[in-house]
């Protein structure tokens, strides 16, 4: 399941019964269609079982398309392309080729590991960070899209992201299309604000050269 911040605490959704049907190792949190609600990838399966127990075999990965209100649909293997028949284990999103889509590296037991790159028609906005020194990359800020009146998702920068797994430091943002501003929540608890030119692919958002956001009254 995933838990949803609310105003009180979380709120348990249950995810699609896909993602019941065997183990799952490493969930990867971005947004592969780049349609601005985040998505989930699962790593799958476990044969290592006790004697009197059936092996995990049922899962060969999957992705779960967010649907932008905390529920998730899941994609068809012909749609996601994922095939990891083996045990899947560590997991993570970096974009390989540069093209602005979220691409995917997912690790298996006693196999060799496999790489999808990402076949989405939407590109995203690539956003590097460059933080103060001790912290280059801005870890453990939080970055969303400005996509006025409201911002879209946020996405944490973290050294970890899963088992045994690190996802890039580059964020692929989606919704670009739409997006006017990235605002950066620093770890220091300063908030800035990037403005996008029409069409920008990449930004890099060195801290204090930004606006302050909200803006001083």
């Amino acid at each position: 399941m995933v838990c949803l911040r609310t105003g009180g605490g979380f709120e348990a959704r249950r995810l699609p019964a896909e993602a019941q049907f065997t183990a799952a190792f490493c969930p990867v949190v971005a947004d592969f269609d780049n349609d601005g609600a985040e998505d989930i990838v699962l790593s799958q399966n476990v044969f290592g079982v006790h004697r009197e127990e059936s092996r995990q075999d049922a899962g060969f990965g999957l992705l779960l398309l967010g649907q932008g209100d905390g529920t998730f649909e899941t994609a068809s293997i012909r749609e996601s392309g994922l095939t990891v028949f083996g045990e899947g284990r560590g997991a993570a999103t970096a974009d390989f080729n540069h093209d602005g889509r979220a691409d995917l590296v997912i690790c298996q037991n006693g196999a060799k590991p496999k790489l999808f790159l990402n076949q989405a028609k939407r590109r995203g906005l690539r956003v590097n960070l460059q933080g103060e020194e001790g912290n280059r990359h801005g870890i453990g800020a939080q970055i969303s899209l400005d996509l006025h009146p409201k911002a879209g998702p946020s996405r944490m920068v973290r050294l970890g992201s899963g088992y045994l797994s690190q996802n890039s430091a580059t964020q692929v943002m989606g919704g670009a299309d739409k997006a006017i501003a990235v605002r950066v929540a620093w770890p220091s608890g300063e908030r800035e604000r990037f403005e996008l030119a029409p069409g920008q692919a990449e930004i890099t958002a060195v801290k204090g050269q930004g606006k302050p956001w909200p803006p001083a009254r």
